[in-house]
């Protein structure tokens, strides 16, 4: 019974000092802020021709283009008509909000988590608004 002791308590050993070397994180030349890779933190110029591709129930383009348009006066300055032109037909609408989905995390069929770009028109269907909603 010892002996399976101490073997399960090396192999744990072994298994946390293999692991320990991938859980460091990239920092910066000066060592004090940590570096996030995420996709979110590359952006793209905006391409009406890419935005609209959708492999799949997918678009592969959007998220790399994001923030151009949200952070951007890209939008900000057209009414309705001229966003519809320029993004296509949103995935989603109401009257007064165009959901353009940016991605999405499915379990077969099922949708688990998504991301849109939500632009909200006034009454006179001038942008009012644009976030990212998940």
């Amino acid at each position: 019974m010892g002996l399976r002791l101490q073997m399960f308590s090396l192999l744990g050993i072994a298994v946390f000092l293999a692991a320990l070397p991938l859980s460091g994180c990239k920092t910066e030349a000066d060592g004090n802020k940590e570096v996030s890779t995420t996709s979110s933190d590359f952006q793209a110029p905006f391409d009406s021709g890419k935005w609209g591709i959708k492999v799949g129930a997918d678009y592969p383009h959007r998220e790399l283009m994001l923030s151009t348009l949200v952070y951007t006066d890209t939008l900000r300055k057209l009414n309705r008509e001229e966003i519809l032109s320029l993004l296509g037909r949103p995935d989603r609408s109401s009257e007064a909000h165009l959901y353009y989905l940016i991605n999405q995390t499915r379990l077969g069929p099922w949708p688990l988590k998504s991301r849109f770009m939500v632009i909200k028109l006034t009454p006179s269907d001038t942008v009012e608004w644009i976030k990212i909603h998940e």
